[in-house]
């Protein structure tokens, strides 16, 4: 933490975030260590990935003919996280000369089970982390995924037969899914969804499967893409 302290004084955030994701959930870490930690590794990739300050790569210089989708495919980011960190709100996208802070993907996601909770990271880096709770539909969820396809307003297909479409007060589903699956392009009903059921996140729900709440979801959905590595554990 000496260490640490000492990158923050002298500004290098991005290398004080590195020295800190290399010990996040190390073993050995008293309770007190593992909040002091994570408090700091919070504060820090606010900093360091999601705000306009480029400290990972230099701007981008939009060319003629560049779209945020074009752009976001040179960084395999989803286009809505450059737009969420950059602020554009303009349906034409980002203009020739703007430079927009980017960040060079792929994220990839770590589930605790146990613990209930998402982590986010970007390569070796810590880029955040979210409580969920754990639908009881599919019991064996362990195991190395990837985002097989990204949907708005799922139905629901239950374990029993039960299908709720997504106008149905029932589906537990939210209105955002990321279906899990051994490839791109693959049905699945494993997968990451929303929920307006927050007071389950934290613990089992009686449906659905890796349920965050609503502002959650919407965060998680702009970051990871389709092909982004999935790992459930306990």
């Amino acid at each position: 933490m000496n260490e640490v302290y000492r990158k923050l004084d002298e500004g290098r955030l991005a290398d004080a975030h590195v020295t800190l994701s290399r010990f996040y959930r190390k073993p050995g870490l008293s309770p007190q260590q593992t909040r002091q930690l994570t408090d700091l590794l919070d504060q820090l990739a606010g900093t360091v990935i999601y705000s306009r300050h480029s400290l990972l790569e230099p701007p981008y210089v939009v060319r003629p003919g560049d779209t945020l989708q074009s752009i976001a495919e040179r960084y395999d980011v989803p286009p809505q996280l450059i737009a969420n960190i950059n602020g554009i709100r303009d349906p034409r996208g980002p203009q020739p000369g703007d430079e927009l802070k980017v960040v060079p993907g792929p994220f990839h996601a770590v589930i605790d089970l146990d613990n209930y909770e998402l982590t986010i990271m970007l390569g070796e880096l810590y880029a955040g982390r979210f409580p969920i709770s754990i639908g009881r539909d599919q019991p064996n969820l362990e195991g190395t995924y990837v985002v097989a396809g990204k949907g708005v307003g799922p139905t629901y297909y239950g374990p029993d037969g039960t299908t709720f479409d997504e106008h149905d007060p029932r589906n537990p589903l939210g209105n955002l899914w990321l279906g899990l699956g051994d490839r791109v392009g693959q049905t699945s009903r494993i997968g990451i969804h929303g929920t307006d059921e927050s007071q389950n996140i934290g613990g089992d729900a009686p449906r659905g499967n890796i349920a965050l709440d609503r502002r959650d979801i919407e965060d998680v959905y702009g970051i990871l893409s389709v092909g982004s590595r999935v790992i459930i554990q306990r």
